[in-house]
Formats: structure tokens, C-alpha cells, sequence
């Protein structure tokens, strides 16, 4: 048996016997170096001399391990369906030639260049709202396939319609007060949602900030927004999310941070004669934290 070094020099013998079971495992004696191809020629001899070699070549490596964590990164019902995946651990010590999808039990056709790991699925027969689709992805390199990734099923949809009627319910204090909404415009057959965030703007040009999200609260249309600032205006929206993705916001409502006035003091009579009266008082000790629009005056009818 005679072996090259990997890189197209010459042979070396590396093995003369007979061996038991016509094998010889190379490797244990030669140090051979992962990721090369070489090429092996064996021969047969006897007294009368050596015979012609048969040749074949291996590149030294392993198959890849499987591609992971595949998602979907867009969807147009009836159109065009994008998933991603990330690359295998490791490739096997041979470089990734392509990455094969399997949609629903079925090796689509297109092979998936190893620079990229996303595919656009043609989903304009049987892609319509409410459709599942199970994905995987394998990835190959000279030395064969590799496992499948895991199954992803993705439900094509749309993202939510904006939630309606957001609106101020509660006062909770001068600094937190509770807002809440309906959900959006159904969708036949849509994924459901599983996301509600709030955010506010709180004016100073800046992006919106959100400050209420039920990924870390339970599913509801109802918030209580704390750590507002004593007489400020903000203007909130919110937006609904399920698996395709997060809808456009709400319509904005307009949010005055404070409470009600106290109690007008110190009413009393300062002047009068028999067709007016006049009245005086001094101001609430606490304007609630908001300035004073205007006052009223009521009379009974004497």
C-alpha cells in the first residue's frame, strides 16, 4: 500500500504484508492531517514481480454536524416563506459544499450555498394563512450529509392588525397611572397573538421607549405604567406580536401625569350689595401635580 502526503507529492509505501482481512487502517502509523485529500495505491505481488495498483482517494475528515436552531425570517402568504439557521458546531474538518432544505418530509431541489444560511421557499401554492409547514435543514461537505437539524413548523400569517382603543383607566398615583386596550382587527385562520408591548415618547425627540411588555408579565390589555414624571405629557402606543412578527402601533393616547387638585381653602364672603355677591379663596395647597386651567364656580338657587 503506498500514500501520498495529502498535497500531491509522491507515494510512500506505508504497508507490506498479507494481511487477514485485506484491510490496513492508515493513520495509526502515519500522521495524516485533516481536511487534505490524499490518494492511496495498492498492489499485489508475487515472485514474478509487483502488479498494477488500483488507486482511490479520501479526503480525511467527517461529515458535518447538523445545522441548528433553524427560525423563520419572513412571510408573505401565497408568496414567499424566508428561513434561517445556523451554522453546524463544526464541518467536519472538510468545508460545508451546500446546505439541503427538507420542507414537509421532501429534499426540496435547491441547493443552499455555504455562505449563506437563509432560504426563500416558493410558497405561492399551498401558502395561504393558517397553513403549517415543517422545516429542516442538513448540510453536506465531500464526505457525505450530515444529521437534519430540528424540526421547525412555522403557521403562515401575517403580523396582528394595530390593538384599538387604547385608552387611560386608572389614576394610580401622580407617577403611575393604567392603561388599556382592545385587540386589533381579526385575521381568519392567523397565528394568535402572544405579545403585547407598550412605549411611551415622552417628547424630548427621542426614539419611544418601551416600558411594558408581556413577556415578562402575563398576557393581557391591561398596564399599569409606573415611574412617570410628575407633570409631564407623554403619548403612548401599543403593539401586538405573534410568531410572524410585531404589528404597527396603536393610535397614540395622550397621558397627563398627576392627579385632581386638593380642596380650595379658605372660601369665604368678601364683598356684597343686593344684586352681587363677590367671593374669595386661596389656592389648593397641592395642584396634583399639574398646572391649574381654570376654576369653578357653582351656585344653588338661593
Amino acid at each position: 500500500m503506498y500514500l501520498d502526503n495529502g498535497r500531491g507529492g509522491p507515494f510512500k509505501l506505508i504497508y507490506e504484508g498479507i494481511p487477514s482481512s485485506y484491510s490496513y487502517l492508515a493513520g495509526e502509523a502515519e500522521s495524516l492531517d485533516c481536511g487534505y485529500l490524499y490518494m492511496v495505491r495498492v498492489t499485489a505481488s508475487n515472485v514474478a514481480g509487483e502488479g498494477p495498483y488500483a488507486a482511490q482517494s479520501v479526503y480525511l475528515g467527517n461529515v458535518p454536524s447538523n445545522p441548528r436552531s433553524p427560525s423563520m425570517l419572513s412571510v408573505v402568504p401565497n408568496s414567499v416563506l424566508t428561513i434561517s439557521w445556523e451554522r453546524p458546531y463544526t464541518d467536519g474538518c472538510l468545508p460545508v459544499k451546500h446546505y439541503r432544505v427538507n420542507k414537509d418530509g421532501v429534499d426540496l431541489p435547491h441547493l443552499v450555498t455555504p455562505s449563506a444560511t437563509f432560504f426563500a421557499d416558493d410558497i405561492s401554492t399551498g401558502g395561504s394563512i393558517g397553513t403549517e409547514i415543517t422545516y429542516k435543514v442538513k448540510a453536506v461537505n465531500v464526505n457525505g450529509e450530515s444529521l437534519y437539524s430540528e424540526d421547525f413548523t412555522v403557521t403562515i400569517g401575517v403580523v396582528p392588525n394595530p390593538p384599538l382603543n387604547l385608552k387611560q383607566v386608572k389614576t394610580v398615583s401622580q407617577t403611575a397611572i393604567q392603561v388599556a386596550w382592545e385587540p386589533g382587527l381579526a385575521i381568519a385562520s392567523n397565528p394568535v397573538t402572544l405579545r403585547y408591548k407598550v412605549f411611551l415618547d415622552d417628547g424630548s425627540g427621542n426614539e419611544p421607549v418601551r416600558v411594558w411588555d408581556t413577556e415578562t408579565h402575563a398576557l393581557s390589555n391591561i398596564a399599569t405604567l409606573t415611574g412617570l414624571r410628575t407633570g409631564h405629557t407623554y403619548r403612548a402606543t401599543v403593539t401586538a406580536t405573534n410568531a410572524i412578527g410585531e404589528g404597527q402601533p396603536s393610535a397614540a393616547l395622550t397621558i397627563y401625569t398627576g392627579v385632581v387638585p386638593s380642596k380650595i381653602i379658605h372660601l369665604a364672603w368678601k364683598d356684597s350689595s343686593q344684586t352681587w355677591v363677590e367671593f374669595k379663596w386661596m389656592l389648593p395647597v397641592s395642584d396634583g401635580g399639574l398646572s391649574l386651567s381654570k376654576f369653578r364656580i357653582y351656585f344653588d338657587a338661593g
